[in-house]
């Protein structure tokens, strides 16, 4: 084979570039996308000093800056496509198909694996991003501005909110990364962990059952009710009338500790009580409003 029959590598080096330049701007887009406008807030205000007016001004139109990113993207893809159809066109048959179903086999795993990494990293990726692809964003510009036109026309921005809330799954990003920073200890990330699981529990999760819990009678004299509350530990009990499907009521320990304390200490050998708490009953210190959350 001769060196003249031998297919030019200029426009598989072409496709090269703007696959590069896709997966680039696929990455930026992704990751541009992926934070709202809660998280894009406070990352204007964590982020390098010399990152902050570009993260700051694009929240001011950052659907503009998204058009830019996608025009970008959409160019180079549709260019690496043209290239690589042209430099599959001097192959020989025999192995244009496999050329063909390799090269979409990696255009398809350099987007995917660009759109997960800034989809990822999108914290430390928008920030340099935006300011180094400043002067490409003005390149594209008119187009930008044609598509975003277009968009609002189809769909208008005012049934387009964006959510100023941060949602559970950018929390535990935020939580992971800044663990992995150094800025939280495992402690305090186990702990925020541990609030976000909270909200997945229902009440029968943090239920005792019946036949654990402690109740108290109403007509039990606090004597014996002290004793109960120093076997058991708990802080609170359900105080019930004949039965304890019949709840008329909440004791609070600390109450029954702060009438203990306010009456002094026995005078009688023997007696722990003082004589406030045999001079009073377990219906005077009881919290009457019981809230009756069902399991589910």
């Amino acid at each position: 084979m001769s060196v003249d029959s031998l297919p030019s590598t200029q426009p598989l080096v072409a496709a090269c570039i703007s696959l590069a330049s896709a997966a680039l701007f696929t990455g930026v887009d992704t990751a541009l996308t992926s934070l709202s406008a809660a998280r894009l807030a406070a990352l204007a205000q964590r982020c390098p000093q010399r990152y902050r007016k570009v993260v700051s001004a694009t929240m001011e139109r950052r659907g503009h800056v998204q058009a830019r990113f996608l025009s970008w993207r959409v160019m180079s893809v549709a260019s690496a496509a043209a290239w690589y159809g042209y430099w599959l066109s001097t192959l020989k048959p025999d192995v244009l198909w496999v050329a063909a179903i390799g090269g979409m086999l990696i255009l398809t795993l350099a987007l995917h694996l660009a759109s997960s990494i800034g989809q990822g990293r999108a914290d430390s990726i928008v920030p340099m991003a935006l300011l180094v692809l400043k002067p490409f964003e003005w390149l594209v510009a008119p187009l930008a501005w044609l598509l975003h036109g277009l968009a609002t026309m189809v769909y208008p921005s005012r049934h387009h909110k964006s959510n100023p809330r941060v949602t559970e799954t950018e929390m535990e990003m935020m939580v992971a990364q800044g663990q992995r920073s150094g800025v939280f200890e495992h402690e305090p990330a186990t702990m925020m962990r541990n609030l976000l699981d909270f909200s997945e529990l229902s009440a029968r999760d943090a239920m005792i059952p019946r036949t654990q819990m402690v109740a108290i009678r109403l007509d039990t004299a606090l004597e014996k009710v002290l004793e109960t509350i120093i076997e058991s530990g708990h802080s609170r009990y359900p105080v019930y009338r004949e039965d304890v499907d019949d709840l008329c009521g909440l004791l609070y320990a600390k109450d029954l500790f702060q009438l203990i304390v306010a009456g002094g200490t026995s005078n009688r050998e023997g007696d722990s009580a003082p004589p406030s708490v045999r001079a009073t009953a377990l219906a005077d210190i009881v919290r009457p409003n019981v809230r009756l959350v069902p399991e589910s």
